[in-house]
């Protein structure tokens, strides 16, 4: 068993895993900052289409 864990094969998952959740999390922290911005305000961009 620690010889899979010290192939480079089981890295290169772990590291593919790893940067896909990271990127996830980052997109889903985004959309919910973005349920915030007030839509009515007078900043949106399609205010007057």
């Amino acid at each position: 068993m620690f010889r899979y864990l010290n192939s480079t094969n089981f890295k290169a998952i772990m590291l593919f895993l790893g940067r896909t959740l990271l990127y996830t999390g980052i997109l889903f922290i985004l959309i919910y900052l973005y349920h915030f911005k007030q839509i009515g305000s007078d900043d949106f961009v399609y205010n007057e289409f």
